[in-house]
């Protein structure tokens, strides 16, 4: 499952917290570099805080991302074909089902109505 308690987003919510795990992944919406510069402290407050980003209560849209795609890759994978397939067997099944298709009756009349 794709989880945001797998990647420890929100510190404090743990495993126990849920029954049940939910295949759910929630994405902030995209902001533009230049929204986060004014997203950053106003200028009435002290020079150090101007330098620090504006609170968000939540990771930005880029760290939520990679934190996606790192489960979906991270993700077990299923076979394709009863055996282990290797680029000698993928060559051998792609050549078998290319003659299929030309072989097929379906595109030969395709083919002869476009004509």
């Amino acid at each position: 499952t794709l989880s945001m308690l797998d990647c420890n987003i929100v510190p404090g919510l743990t495993q126990e917290y849920l029954d049940a795990e939910v295949n759910m992944f929630l994405l902030p919406v995209q902001e533009n570099d230049g929204e986060d510069n004014l997203n950053k402290a106003g200028a009435g407050t002290y020079p150090l805080f101007s330098l620090l980003p504006g609170y968000r209560g939540h990771p930005t849209f880029s760290t939520m991302v990679s934190k996606l795609r790192s489960q979906m890759l991270a993700m077990p994978r299923c076979q394709l074909s009863h055996t282990i397939l290797t680029e000698k067997n993928w060559f051998h099944y792609a050549a078998r089902i290319w003659d299929g298709v030309k072989k097929s009756s379906a595109l030969s009349e395709y083919s002869r109505l476009l004509c």
